[in-house]
């Protein structure tokens, strides 16, 4: 009989319970507000977000910025062997990657939402560049290849990585995260712990 593994902050996937997962995303948070002073996310947009649809310009950049993050978080999960469809905090759905809803969570605000606040700063995206109507507001083809040339670029910046202490880009990152997370799950390693980027 194997040796039972040390509780972790990620729980088994055999322990997939909607209410085992919404009891371990409200600890994630709170250890998050926590390790903030008790000011979560307040560097971004993330209490204001409304996803579908966009009501005003700034929600139309962040619900586009984050799909492309989903994008390589799912692309990153894959790569090093996970499926994407199966997550821990995410509830899963048909053709929702809960996996990679999960991964992106520590990007949001430092990969994301700083690349829309620089967006706005440098005056990179104007009015012309959403288009407005009754079910809410979108990006034109000008304005979402404004938006992914600002996502792209900090997608290659360097951050110093919170557990390993070395430099990469956010990408790189993002894919380290998941594996780590795979390794976890195979038992290489007692603990999985997810990082916070800045």
């Amino acid at each position: 009989m194997p040796a039972q593994k040390p509780e972790t902050t990620v729980r088994s996937p055999n322990r997939s319970s909607s209410r085992v997962r919404n009891k371990e995303a409200r600890r994630c948070c709170s250890r998050r507000d926590q390790a903030r002073g008790g000011h979560a996310r307040s560097s971004s947009f993330a209490r204001l977000h409304v996803s579908r649809p966009p009501r005003d310009r700034v929600n139309a950049l962040l619900s586009f910025g984050y799909s492309l993050l989903i994008r390589d978080a799912t692309a990153a999960a894959a790569r090093v062997g996970l499926d994407p469809m199966l997550g821990f905090l995410h509830v899963v759905h048909p053709g929702r990657p809960a996996l990679a809803l999960d991964l992106v969570e520590p990007f949001r605000a430092a990969w994301v939402d700083t690349a829309v606040l620089r967006l706005i700063a440098t005056r990179g995206i104007d009015r012309d560049d959403f288009v407005f109507s009754s079910a809410g507001v979108a990006l034109t083809d000008r304005g979402r290849r404004a938006l992914i040339g600002a996502y792209e670029r900090r997608a290659d910046e360097l951050t110093t990585h919170p557990r390993f202490g070395y430099r990469m880009s956010y990408r790189r990152l993002l894919e380290l995260e998941a594996r780590v997370l795979g390794k976890w799950l195979v038992g290489e390693i007692d603990q999985f712990t997810p990082i916070w980027t800045r």
